[in-house]
């Protein structure tokens, strides 16, 4: 199962994420090359990242390529979308 929280910059979208994170249990939390790669975002790139291993201390971090890319990288980390376990 995917969920997909699409956030604001800044505090906001720090907030969305938290609260998305504390509210359910996530195998794994990918963070977008728009909110990982401008530089502008560190500070909520950071926040997400924290709130996620608060939230869910074993989850993976996955990173994509670009948004079409999004599934193949999922699949690095969960080839077999029916096993919870990470591939590596």
């Amino acid at each position: 199962d995917v969920d997909n929280c699409l956030i604001d910059f800044g505090e906001a979208g720090a907030d969305k994420a938290r609260t998305w994170l504390t509210n359910k249990r996530y195998d794994a939390v990918l963070i977008g090359a728009g909110v990982r790669l401008v530089a502008n975002n560190t500070l909520l790139f950071e926040a997400i990242v924290n709130a996620a291993h608060a939230a869910n201390p074993g989850c993976r971090f996955v990173f994509n390529y670009s948004p079409t890319s999004t599934p193949d990288d999922i699949r690095r980390w969960y080839p077999n979308p029916a096993d919870p376990t990470p591939a590596r």
